[in-house]
């Protein structure tokens, strides 16, 4: 006799159960694991019950959720996807729901970024909790806005066809820069006296970063895949 079968016997007369102590004494008593007894067991009494699983439990890790920034991080889902249907109802085709981090610290609200051919979108929590009426109205349509730019015309900054989508596609005006309070999202503030420039924007580097980049490490912009190049120095 197998031990399957004898710890089916077993627990048909009553010997052992799913009670842990009860299968830490069979196991000891046959020379096996708990978790082999465990397993046995399950699948015996399901199939007496006639609920034979087909697939392998999975074990499932909770985690303690923060109820306030799920809500906002799935209302600022859903109006990507708005904005999704939106841009598709106008005729804009070829478009598809892209990654949303929601990691992005710092005063900007929000960016569009592609690098190494994935785009993807970044949500400041802070100041979307904050504002997130205001933010689900103009931020989230105005980074959507840059991923028109960029899939239709290569671009992502805040030029002519940037602001022609903020009017013709979501009817706003094409303001670049948001008015939030920005008390609570203030980072550390670090010397960066070093400014170097892409295809599409400047960036104060620290010297610490300068001195890697003269040592030949390259930094390359997230919105046009351009190589950093030193500026000027403030």
């Amino acid at each position: 006799m197998s031990k399957a079968q004898y710890i089916r016997e077993m627990y048909d007369h009553g010997d052992v159960s799913l009670d842990p102590s009860s299968k830490k004494r069979a196991a000891k008593a046959l020379g096996i694991t708990t978790q082999t007894v465990h397993a046995t067991l399950v699948k015996y009494i399901a199939k007496k019950n006639g609920n034979v699983p087909t697939t392998r439990p999975q074990l499932i890790s909770i985690k303690p959720i923060d109820n306030e920034n799920v809500s906002v991080q799935d209302r600022i889902r859903l109006e990507f996807k708005k904005c999704l249907q939106i841009a598709t109802d106008k005729g804009i085709k070829d478009l598809q729901e892209i990654y949303i981090k929601f990691d992005l610290k710092g005063v900007a609200a929000g960016q569009y970024c592609y690098q190494f051919g994935k785009p993807w979108f970044c949500v400041n929590m802070i100041l979307a909790i904050e504002n997130i009426e205001e933010y689900l109205a103009r931020t989230v349509p105005h980074e959507f806005a840059h991923y028109i730019d960029h899939c239709i015309h290569g671009s992502t900054g805040h030029g002519r066809n940037w602001k022609r989508i903020m009017v013709n596609v979501f009817g706003l005006n094409p303001k670049r820069c948001h008015n939030y309070d920005v008390s609570n999202a203030l980072v550390r503030k670090v010397n960066r006296p070093h400014v170097y420039k892409c295809q599409c924007n400047e960036y104060p580097i620290t010297p610490h970063v300068h001195k890697k980049i003269s040592r030949g490490k390259v930094y390359t912009c997230r919105k046009c895949n351009t190589n950093l190049v030193f500026h000027r120095t403030v």
